[in-house]
């Protein structure tokens, strides 16, 4: 019981969704007058969204029941719908065809307390068939009737009264406060899901074949832990939430004898902790502090823990005082050694070698038979930038190198997924590193016919053919570090800022190509002033990009610009969870620091606002809903 109960308040979200979807809960907040003019669609509505609600819950707890799942994911929810919406579809016809077969025998049959009394048996049949869909195939597993612990139903039958006398006061209390049946409704779906999770619980304490088939001796845990210091992070992580590269890495250099468990930006949970396992933590310095915690936790518990990622790369040091072992740099020339010292009880505190031409090729046939979306996730062509910005970490990460994937993999694995997928994201830090690779890989992908985003230097532009080329292969948009304004001084650093005197000449040459700019540009150099920034807004304005991002810059550890602020003591937070490139962290030369962390966050939000195409469109789209929104609350609006 106390486990259900965990687990329920771990995923609260099914039991607010199918509340939100009840046709009385509607009915309460939407207009009476839309009401009655809408009827059949409102109920139309409220039916799909419990049944979509439905199926992707019993399909992701019994996941999670069964040791299959650690974490829920959009993708496996969306997943779960897809393979039992019939099924529980299923159930609803049987429940309605009874409760009419029932009120054409005794019209005066109270159907709501009836309907009630039915939810027990067919959740009974609705998760002995998910469970028999999702695992008898897979682990061979039999019915038994003698081996399911009937002292388990106690609390079965226990939280199926407690639901029966919910609707009690709902169908013998007729004058009951609207906010009283909105309680109780509220109630019943809490006892509904819970029920639910005790009747799955209970069927697969009498499948041990199916706890079997998921535990595992050997157990590696895939870790990114959810950060970035704000609400917003974590609500953004339930919707756009991915596994980060180097996941696919790991995934494609381990043998199979593990069972690897991955979980990306997820609201941490103590039962994620276990003991006996290999942990791999990868983290930038926003995350650090998350994952130093989880961490700490695991070897608590008698985990062996291994981190990496820019940070760990970056102050590996610093990281050995919550772990076993850093891997500095790329994870593919170490992962192996990293295994085989883990399996001998003999880890290294310290991992860092070059990959090989060998273990890029593991990676590569691991692709192609990998699932597409994990695959998607990986369009990666090269590694490295060529140039070396004294506020960037990618030079360090890859210690000053440079490599291609060959172009005839990349489309190897672009043909594999071409027949479902048109619409691909390279996650190059710079596709145009080298412009002899970039037209080799532009002419490549034009017979593909595919469309393509990624990231580039707004040098592309000076390469006409391969800017033709780009736009031929189908790119639709790139994003590009602006960094700085055309007036800045800072351009005199040379290196990629001493481009600044041609960003507009070359951003027009990109959107005359027929390719949208996202930009990205920063603010706080130190030859940065208050009066500045109406230019720098005028620039933006421009240039008009597709999104306007202004972030502030941030010493990020391994960037020359961390060595140089530590020295001068300009840094004025080491709080790790606030280093996401939108916070002030630095002392300014020539403005007051207070007055900008106060205005720089107002900056942000109007620079994209008024500077970006899709600003201007959030912008008329929320006064297109307001004016609708105003328009029903009009006095006259849906009378007759």
């Amino acid at each position: 019981m106390t486990s259900a109960l965990q687990l329920l308040h771990t995923y609260l979200s099914p039991v607010f969704l199918l509340f939100f979807f009840d046709e009385t809960v509607v009915t309460t907040y939407v207009p009476p007058a839309f009401v009655a003019s809408q009827k059949l669609l409102l109920a139309g509505l409220c039916y799909i969204g419990k049944l979509v609600i439905g199926s992707g819950m019993c399909g992701t707890m019994a996941e999670l029941l069964s040791g299959e799942k650690d974490s829920v994911t959009i993708h496996d929810f969306w997943g779960n719908v897809r393979d039992f919406w019939a099924l529980t579809m299923l159930m609803h016809v049987l429940k309605v065809a009874f409760l009419f077969l029932v009120y054409f025998w005794d019209q005066a049959a109270q159907l709501t307390l009836l309907g009630a009394c039915l939810d027990l048996p067919l959740l009974f049949l609705l998760s002995a068939a998910v469970l028999h869909k999702k695992y008898h195939a897979k682990t061979g597993f039999h019915w038994r009737a003698g081996s399911f612990p009937v002292r388990a139903m106690g609390p079965i039958v226990m939280i199926f009264m407690f639901q029966v006398a919910v609707f009690f006061p709902q169908t013998y209390l007729p004058d009951l406060p609207d906010q009283g049946h909105l309680f109780l409704i509220l109630i019943s779906k809490y006892l509904y899901v819970l029920l639910f999770i005790l009747i799955t619980k209970f069927i697969l304490d009498g499948l041990p074949a199916v706890a079997s088939f998921y535990s595992s001796h050997r157990e590696l845990l895939l870790i990114n832990p959810l950060g970035g210091g704000t609400i917003w992070e974590g609500l953004a992580s339930l919707v756009l939430r991915s596994d980060p590269p180097v996941f696919t890495v790991i995934k494609a250099l381990t043998p199979s004898p593990y069972t690897i468990r991955m979980f990306s930006r997820v609201f941490w949970r103590k039962r994620y902790y276990k003991p006996g396992v290999l942990v791999a933590i990868t983290c930038y310095s926003c995350n650090s502090f998350e994952a130093y915690k989880i961490a700490k936790e695991f070897r608590k518990r008698g985990a062996r823990v291994v981190m990496g990622g820019p940070h760990v790369t970056s102050l590996p040091d610093e990281a050995l005082a919550f772990c076993d072992s850093v891997v500095v740099g790329e994870a593919e020339g170490v992962w192996a050694s990293v295994l085989a010292d883990y399996e001998k009880g003999a880890l290294k505190p310290v991992y860092h070698a070059p990959p090989s031409e060998t273990q890029f090729n593991q990676v590569h046939q691991y692709l192609l038979q990998a699932p597409a979306q994990e695959v998607m996730a990986y369009m990666e062509t090269s590694r490295g930038c060529k140039f070396h910005c004294y506020f960037c970490a990618v030079y360090n990460i890859y210690e000053g190198r440079r490599r291609q994937k060959p172009v005839s993999e990349v489309v190897e694995q672009i043909r594999r997924l071409r027949s479902k997928h048109w619409c691909f994201r390279f996650i190059d830090s710079n596709i145009f590193t080298d412009p002899a690779y970039a037209k080799e890989l532009f002419e490549a992908l034009i017979p593909l016919k595919i469309i393509w985003t990624g990231s580039s230097s707004i040098d592309i532009a000076a390469h006409e053919d391969c800017l033709r080329l780009a736009r031929a292969s189908g790119c639709i948009g790139l994003l590009v570090g602006y960094e700085i304004s055309q007036t800045s001084p800072e351009k005199k650093q040379g290196g990629k800022l001493k481009m600044a005197d041609k960003y507009l000449e070359y951003t027009r040459k990109i959107k005359k190509a027929g390719i949208n700019v996202k930009g990205h540009f920063m603010f706080g150099f130190d030859s940065d002033r208050f009066k500045d920034l109406p230019a720098l807004w005028r620039f933006c304005l421009s240039v008009f990009p597709s999104w306007t991002v202004l972030s502030i810059l941030t010493p990020i550890p391994g960037t020359q610009l961390f060595q140089d602020m530590l020295t001068e003591g300009r840094v004025m937070n080491a709080n790790w969870k606030r280093y996401t490139t939108f916070e002030l962290l630095l002392r300014p030369r020539q403005m007051d620091y207070a007055i900008l962390k106060a205005l720089y966050p107002f900056a942000k939000m109007f620079f994209f606002f008024t500077t970006s195409q899709n600003g201007w469109l959030l912008i008329i789209a929320v006064l297109l809903i307001l004016k609708i929104f105003w328009t029903m609350l009009s006095p006259g609006f849906l009378s007759p």
